[in-house]
């Protein structure tokens, strides 16, 4: 009778035990969802988030290559300016060797010079060209 009793508890508690159970597994199937639903939900706000950067990083890229090309275009007309410097120290240091030459061989020349323009042709130690007066601005007439 024993063994009877047994057997009937069980086949009346299964279907409460297979619900109770049924119920658990439906709480977590429902707790995966929401957990998954929220990551879900937080990678696309990321991923919005990073196209945003995306696009911000782009526009400063492409302000940044213009300043790159202006100042590329900036440095290309310094070196040209400074190509035409070169030239033209060149051309003032062959015509400075030319008059200082000249000067040299026509002792007359130099002299007529300093009358004319009211200084020495020649620096006070005797060893070139003064063209420009150092003390110009003081002692002017």
């Amino acid at each position: 009778m024993r063994a009877a009793f047994c057997a009937t508890l069980m086949l009346v508690s299964l279907p409460w035990a297979a619900l109770a159970q049924e119920s658990a597994q439906s709480q977590d199937w429902k707790k995966m969802y929401e957990d998954s639903s929220a990551q879900l939900r937080a990678a696309q706000d990321r991923k919005s988030q990073l196209a945003t950067e995306n696009t911000e990083l782009t526009a400063k890229v492409a302000e940044l290559e213009k300043l790159i090309h202006i100042a590329q275009s900036e440095l290309d007309a310094l070196r040209l300016q400074a190509e035409s410097f070169a030239e033209e120290r060149t051309q003032f240091e062959y015509f400075y060797d030319a008059w200082d030459g000249f000067t040299r061989s026509h002792p007359d020349i130099a002299k007529q010079w300093s009358v004319d323009c009211g200084a020495p042709l020649w620096s006070a130690g005797g060893d070139g060209l003064l063209l420009y007066d150092p003390h110009w601005p003081l002692n002017t007439p």
